[in-house]
């Protein structure tokens, strides 16, 4: 029977909606929706979309690293934009964070996301195993 595991909040935030950072089952890592919020103040990060796009991969990254894994496991993506204009600057930011093959990833334009400030947040399914990366 798979054991499920609540994985751990990197830095001092705390989400005030009722959800966990990501749930482990095996060496799959489930994660919630990563917003571009700073991890010690729980405030989110003002700026462009390239700006909080970094951000949202930092944080990710930051979640994936106390599971032992990172970026570069990840295999599935949601990218929630609250505008169209905003997709090539998030792109270009994916582009450098992401390696190719880039992660399987849908794309949704939104008409707004749990803090009006928040212009993207992107969620994630990563590989917590051993093994080569995908070619």
């Amino acid at each position: 029977m798979t054991e499920l595991k609540v994985l751990k909040r990197a830095g001092s935030w705390v989400s005030t909606h009722p959800l966990s950072p990501g749930i482990r089952a095996d060496d799959i890592l489930w994660m919630s929706a990563t917003a571009p919020v700073d991890l010690e103040t729980s405030k989110p990060v003002a700026g462009d979309i390239q700006t909080q796009m970094e951000t949202v991969f930092d944080n990710l990254a930051a979640h994936l690293a106390l599971e032992g894994t990172g970026l570069d496991r990840v295999v599935r993506c949601t990218l929630y934009l609250t505008s169209q204009a905003d997709l090539a600057g998030a792109n270009e930011v994916y582009r450098r964070r992401f390696a190719e093959p880039y992660p399987a990833r849908a794309t949704l334009i939104v008409a707004g996301l749990v803090n009006p400030a928040y212009r993207v947040v992107l969620d994630a399914v990563a590989y917590r195993g051993e093994g080569a990366r995908m070619d």
